[in-house]
């Protein structure tokens, strides 16, 4: 056997996502040819998986192609969930046995530093990198260098119960006032308790409020950081006025600490018919496809609400190849592997994505309607600005990272504990502490 699996983790949410998905369909191996003589044994740190099903189609079908005219060269698969993912690498780095390749996400620049090698030079010689969307390459860039390539599309958009609104009699909304009206609107209680939320506060209550918050703080003209990283800049005027909006907002919904409507296994609360609008991803259709494909033509993907500016955010998970590699060439001919379109799209569908490519929008899943991709790639190339990349320090100042520091303001506001100026200029305090070590450790 020419790939083994070293160790395979229990996902977390994105695996759970695509863990229900169809079976995986083949990948078109090149056409047989003499094997070659390179030896060694990759490893790969695997994030984004797709669950059961992708774990299958990694190791059945995508490493044996790549093997099969190299036999002498293993493939170790290490799969884990994004909250796995630091520990997991960095236990792996301090041994000397950094992955020769690695899946990182959004936002994470400073964790590019000493783990991944840059591109560049074999960027240039690879006639298909002009193919990816602009606005995906960003996460995986950093000082004008770029240490991977991405593997997908994370996207958020607007998505809205379309009937839900139609028996009310309601358009769906296109502005922030529109949908603090809709919302209030559409949330219903029976005996006291809530069974229909206007807009789930799911992600804003939890670990990703943060991931939510930003793109409402840039459609109503604010920013995260100066241009040049040094400086937060989120507790402007705009930044306190787009949190008093959204706090108030969700407090009418559902007060925090609310019973919420129960979620059912492999669905999302807008597929359920619980709740009615939400700021998410393509993981919302792709559950409802597999587990309510009778509510699937019923959820509409629209563009971000406008405010003072029209945004939204996107994530772009991606692959580097290790800077502890023994492989480096080896690793990278996995990596263009990966990336070959039916490869790329295989694997996009098995986590349920946009493909970052443009040359394979009208191909594979991105034709099906039920996924509504021709809405998800407008968004991409009209509406979305990459998360931002935040360089943080190696020690967190005061023991959290700084995008917890940030979600933990937003709960604190959405709890009533501190009003959305106090909260925002304490996390911006933080924040400047973290960036003046970042860069201090950084030498610049």
């Amino acid at each position: 056997m020419t790939w083994t699996r070293r160790k395979m983790l229990q996902t977390g949410a994105g695996g759970l996502l695509a863990g229900a998905l169809t079976a995986c369909g083949p990948v078109r191996p090149a056409a047989p040819g003499p094997a070659r003589q390179e030896a060694g044994e990759l490893t790969w740190l695997i994030a984004d998986h797709g669950g059961a099903a992708g774990q299958a189609w990694f190791e059945q079908t995508l490493i044996p192609a790549f093997t099969r005219e190299r036999p002498k060269v293993q493939v170790t698969t290490i799969y884990v969930s994004w909250g796995e993912l630091g520990q997991k690498r960095d236990t792996l780095y301090a041994a000397g046995t950094g992955p020769d390749l690695l899946q990182s996400g959004a936002g994470n620049a400073h964790a590019y530093r000493g783990l991944v090698i840059s591109l560049d030079d074999r960027l240039r010689r690879w006639k298909d990198w002009e193919d990816y969307y602009p606005a995906t390459l960003a996460t995986s860039r950093w000082q004008e260098k770029q240490y991977g390539i991405p593997a997908r599309i994370d996207a958020r958009a607007m998505i809205y119960r379309r009937d839900l609104f139609a028996q009310q009699g309601l358009e769906l909304p296109t502005t922030w006032d529109e949908m603090r009206r809709a919302a209030l609107a559409l949330t219903r209680r029976e005996g006291g308790e809530l069974v229909q939320l206007g807009f789930d506060p799911v992600d804003f209550d939890g670990g990703f409020a943060n991931q939510r918050w930003v793109p409402m703080l840039w459609q109503n003209g604010g920013e995260v950081v100066s241009p040049d990283g040094r400086r937060p800049l989120f507790n402007s005027p705009e930044g306190v006025e787009a949190l008093r909006f959204w706090a108030d907002l969700l407090n009418q919904v559902a007060p925090w600490g609310e019973k919420l409507p129960e979620v059912p296994s492999g669905l999302s609360r807008l597929a359920a018919g619980t709740a009615v609008a939400n700021i998410a991803g393509q993981w919302i259709l792709t559950g409802a496809i597999q587990n309510a494909p009778e509510v699937v033509e019923h959820l509409v993907v629209r563009p971000p609400l406008r405010q003072r500016r029209q945004l939204i955010n996107v994530f772009n998970n991606w692959f580097g190849i290790g800077s502890q590699s023994k492989y480096m060439d080896l690793a990278w001919e996995l990596l263009l592997h990966f990336n070959q379109p039916d490869n790329l799209l295989e694997y996009c569908r098995l986590v349920g994505s946009a493909v970052p490519r443009r040359s394979l929008r009208d191909r594979g899943h991105m034709t099906d309607p039920r996924y509504q991709m021709k809405a998800w790639i407008e968004i991409v190339e009209q509406y979305a600005r990459p998360h931002p990349l935040i360089v943080a320090p190696s020690v967190p100042v005061g023991g959290k990272d700084m995008w917890a520091v940030l979600t933990e303001a937003i709960h604190n506001v959405r709890q009533g504990k501190q009003g959305p100026k106090e909260a925002l200029d304490e996390a911006a305090r933080n924040w400047q502490l973290q960036l003046d070590a970042a860069y201090r450790e950084l030498g610049l």
